[in-house]
């Protein structure tokens, strides 16, 4: 068997129903094929998989476990994939030829041992993909992220994961994308962001955000509202309209409104009204 066709398991209410794929060597899981699937799946997917579609695992019990591990030929999981699935969720980045990950694909999954490493191959985070995920999420190479959708990891909580966006080429940072986030942020010298938006961090327990912003235009203070952590930035842009006023003592912010070219070196940043190294932090 090498295809689980749509809606095959589709609504199966006996939550003793049990199905293992672990030794079948599938290359495609049609959509809706666990769509509120009562019982336990348990799928180890061999380097045959190539596609997940939309809503395919959505809701199957705690139990259940879909270890990606080995999907190095995975280029794409449909919408909703994992939406609301109650069992564990294991994705490590191997799958290079993964791009897009798509709109509430993991949001609500609620097992606290899922691990989701995604590849550097990724360009495309969309609406709400992590929005209340509670397993860990890394992203650890980010160099072709090119866009986040709106609350794409709202409320995310768990403690362990860490995004690290040094050096992506983003442009906007939407509404509520890392609001209540609760791993740990790192944004540095992303020199194409041009705007972020209100609530983009609202709440946000573990935020770095430093380095040279050459072309961010607009970071209103509500962008940061009640989060923790260090926003500490040169914007160099003739447009630059930051409204970071307030904050609290869970966040340190220090933001030069500069020409750092004619004010510090070439190689350097303002911060605290000093010039600083890049190189050096």
């Amino acid at each position: 068997m090498t295809t689980i066709n749509d809606r095959t398991f589709d609504s199966a209410s006996h939550t003793a129903s049990h199905v293992d794929l672990s030794a079948s060597p599938i290359e495609t899981i049609g959509a809706h094929s666990f769509d509120y699937f009562a019982g336990t799946v348990l799928f180890s997917a061999s380097a045959a998989l190539t596609g997940i579609a939309n809503s395919a695992f959505t809701s199957a019990n705690e139990a259940s476990h879909v270890d990606l591990t080995l999907a190095t030929a995975l280029s794409s999981i449909g919408q909703s994939a994992f939406h609301q699935f109650n069992g564990k969720i294991t994705i490590v980045s191997t799958a290079q030829g993964l791009t897009t990950i798509e709109t509430t694909v993991f949001t609500r999954a609620s097992h606290p041992d899922s691990r989701i490493a995604l590849p550097s191959t990724v360009s495309t985070i969309e609406l709400s993909a992590f929005e209340g995920f509670a397993g860990t999420v890394i992203v650890a190479s980010a160099g072709n992220l090119e866009s986040l959708g709106n609350f794409a990891f709202q409320d995310a909580t768990g403690a362990a994961s860490a995004i690290d966006l040094t050096g992506a080429p983003i442009t906007i940072i939407e509404l509520n994308t890392f609001s209540g986030f609760e791993g740990q942020l790192v944004l540095r010298d992303n020199a194409e962001l041009t705007v972020v938006k209100s609530h983009a961090f609202n709440g946000a327990k573990k935020l770095s955000m430093t380095g040279m912003y050459p072309a961010l235009t607009d970071m209103p203070s509500k962008a940061y509202e009640l989060a923790k952590g260090i926003v500490d930035i040169a914007c160099t842009s003739d447009t630059f309209n930051g409204n970071l006023v307030g904050g609290d003592d869970d966040l340190s912010y220090a933001v030069a409104d500069v020409d750092c070219g004619s004010i510090c070196g070439a190689d350097q940043i303002m911060v605290d009204a000093a010039c600083v190294d890049c190189t050096g932090g």
